[in-house]
């Protein structure tokens, strides 16, 4: 049972990277059932998180405040207090998707500081944030520094095979805009390459081949 509610959890992030919000939410749900059913608080914190990640993107704010909320109080019960940082790094995704961008860097900047591991293991959901979040502020400098921590990663990046893929997405349109056209067009030429499969669905993927092309005919 504990293997089949891991693989529920999982499918609640493929379906979230989908956009198939409803079946994410669906999932995520049974995670939270079983969490409730056997008062298992490790899972309710996983659920909670995720759950909080997929009405961020589906711009329900007051319902991920919710989750996140909820998720701290489950902290704030316990006995290992810096688990906070998950909380941090859920607000980090809420405010990135209602474009309070500030505060989504200073929330994903205060959840790494927490990390009790070294760099390279840190989660890439937390670079992601950062990244996207200096990005739209045009921070070209700061938004390379995160994303190019992403493909670093060791065991940060096992369960973010997408955000790997997609952090050479956003380093090469961080490369246009600084003016680097070689090291743009290897960053859409190696997300291209894992992603060559990728289903139409994806826009980056149209994106970068056009962005690709035009770069080799300057």
């Amino acid at each position: 049972k504990a293997g089949a509610i891991n693989g529920h959890n999982y499918l609640s992030y493929y379906f979230s990277v989908r956009k198939d919000y409803q079946s994410a939410l669906h999932q995520n749900d049974l995670v939270l059932k079983y969490a409730e059913e056997r008062h298992d608080n490790a899972w309710k914190k996983n659920g909670l998180f995720m759950r909080t990640f997929i009405l961020a993107e589906m711009k329900s704010f007051t319902e991920a405040t919710r989750a996140a909320a909820d998720y701290k109080k489950l902290v704030e019960a316990e006995l290992n207090k810096k688990q906070i940082r998950y909380y941090y790094a859920a607000m980090s995704k809420v405010e990135l998707e209602k474009g309070d961008l500030a505060d989504s860097i200073r929330h994903a900047e205060d959840a790494l500081a927490l990390m009790p591991y070294i760099d390279r293991t840190k989660p890439a959901y937390l670079f992601e944030c950062l990244g996207q979040a200096h990005f739209r502020r045009g921070d070209w400098d700061k938004a390379r520094a995160a994303y190019e921590m992403i493909p670093r990663l060791t065991t940060g990046r096992v369960q973010s095979g997408d955000l790997y893929a997609k952090s050479f997405y956003w380093l090469g349109q961080i490369f246009e805009r600084q003016g680097d056209s070689a090291k743009a067009r290897e960053s859409y030429s190696k997300f291209l390459d894992l992603w060559k499969d990728a289903n139409p669905e994806f826009s980056e993927v149209g994106d970068a081949r056009s962005r690709l092309a035009a770069l080799k005919i300057r």
